[in-house]
């Protein structure tokens, strides 16, 4: 099956869930506002990667907030290189995803800043 997508309302940032079988895949997670009730709804039950474009406030405000709701959780991101020490802090929260992505993650070989990376 396909899945199902969510894009959620965050105001300013991203947050999108792909919701498929027994797996809840999260590309960037970060914004405004959250629907923690309807996250639980469609992912507490389910095993949860969260992948990260970049390191910016707007994409990953809520990795550190959802591990009530996803204890399980973990993260596949860029290098850390040049990202502030409270960033890390906040990720370093999840624990690495152990497995290699099912999927292909480009990322480009050069951008001008952090929002060309996403």
């Amino acid at each position: 099956s396909p899945g199902i997508w969510l894009v959620w309302n965050v105001g300013q940032g991203q947050w999108l869930t792909h919701v498929q079988g027994e797996k809840c895949r999260h590309f960037d997670m970060g914004g405004e506002r959250a629907s923690w009730s309807r996250l639980s709804k469609w992912c507490k039950r389910r095993r949860n990667t969260i992948f990260i474009s970049h390191w910016d406030w707007d994409h990953i405000s809520f990795v550190s907030p959802s591990r009530s709701t996803l204890p399980e959780a973990c993260v596949w991101g860029p290098q850390e290189k040049g990202v502030s020490e409270r960033k890390i802090r906040v990720l370093r929260q999840l624990r690495a995803c152990a497995d290699v992505p099912e999927f292909p993650v480009w990322q480009p070989a050069y951008s001008k800043n952090s929002n060309d990376s996403s």
